[in-house]
């Protein structure tokens, strides 16, 4: 996943614990997309509003996620 910060980007690999908690938000949530859970993750634990074209489904995974809709 790249986060863009101003003129600067992230990288964030899927390590083993991001990937064990990705699996256990599809588990509780009922649904399969691994980018959604990820984004819902790494949001979650930076603090940060997510700009998406999808609210619908990062607000399934995470109903209280801040969110820039697009």
């Amino acid at each position: 996943m790249v986060i863009g910060m101003a003129t600067r980007k992230v990288t964030i690999t899927l390590d083993r614990v991001d990937a064990t908690s990705v699996g256990r938000l599809l588990a509780a949530s009922g649904t399969a997309d691994v980018v959604d859970a990820h984004v819902a993750i790494c949001g979650r634990r930076s603090g940060q509003r997510v700009v998406t074209t999808d609210p619908d489904d990062l607000r399934r995974l995470d109903p209280e996620i801040q969110l820039i809709e697009v």
